[in-house]
């Protein structure tokens, strides 16, 4: 998992250009958007561990789908 998404984090970039001239955004909105994902991702991990340590894997992952 940590290889996927290293892979994920370091190549995204590359495809920031193409991306946001296909969904005709500028490049800064769609760089900040990224950067909300990020870190909204970042802060809902940790919540979501702690969720997975008191409950079951099983029946997060099946409400959250």
């Amino acid at each position: 998992m940590g290889i996927n998404i290293g892979l994920v984090m370091s190549c995204a970039g590359i495809f920031y250009k193409p991306v946001s001239k296909e969904l005709g955004i500028s490049l800064g909105d769609f760089g900040l958007y990224m950067t909300f994902v990020y870190f909204f991702s970042t802060l809902m991990l940790s919540v979501a561990g702690k969720l997975m340590d008191r409950y079951s894997a099983r029946w997060l992952l099946t409400l959250s789908s």
